[in-house]
């Protein structure tokens, strides 16, 4: 009667061992995708954010040229110029303005305090933008990322209940040899 369950046992044991283990390579499977995944949206992300630094250098530099260029016209040109710089939703001709009749000199001092208002707004402007993507970002990767770490839960979980069943397989085996040998113990060859 041992016998018989010691080989139940082991049958038993042997298609656990299987079951887990193919089901612990669907799970790393799985996983493997969803990082992938993680990683390849985490690469467009970094992109966009690195695609939109650059706009905003450039946009600086653009608007800062024009701000510079305009120091040499009359007062009411400085002003239109102002009125058509408009950073995350602000005219800078909102914010200054000089008289009609300005100099050169009171330009070039309008035009300091133009530009440091204007990487201001750019740099709020841009923390902004960068928070918005980050924000989607983070919207977007956070399921994936539950999904990456459940499958890796589910994955280690599959391997520790393989190494059980291959521990009641391997016990199974050695007893079924004992039984095996103590059953054939007491006959002997020409005895």
């Amino acid at each position: 009667m041992g016998f018989l369950l010691m080989q139940y046992e082991f049958q038993r044991a042997s298609h656990e061992v299987t079951v887990h283990e193919a089901a612990k390579v669907r799970y790393d499977n799985l996983q493997e995708r969803y990082t992938k995944r993680v990683e390849k949206m985490e690469s467009i992300f970094t992109k966009r954010k690195n695609q939109m630094e650059t706009e905003w250098r450039n946009y600086s530099s653009q608007a800062t040229a024009t701000i510079n260029g305009a120091t040499g016209g009359s007062g009411d040109a400085f002003n239109a110029m102002l009125a058509t710089i408009i950073v995350g939703g602000h005219c800078l001709g909102d914010y200054v303005s000089v008289p009609s009749d300005a100099d050169i000199k009171a330009l070039t001092t309008a035009a300091q305090k133009v530009s440091a208002l204007l990487q201001q707004l750019i740099s709020a402007a841009k923390e902004a933008d960068i928070e918005r993507i980050e924000d989607q970002e983070e919207s977007m990767l956070d399921p994936i990322r539950e999904k990456d770490t459940e499958m890796q839960a589910k994955s280690n979980l599959e391997s520790t209940l393989t190494t059980i069943w291959q521990q009641r397989k391997d016990n199974a085996e050695q007893r079924l040899g004992q039984d095996i040998k103590g059953a054939f113990s007491g006959y002997t060859l020409g005895g």
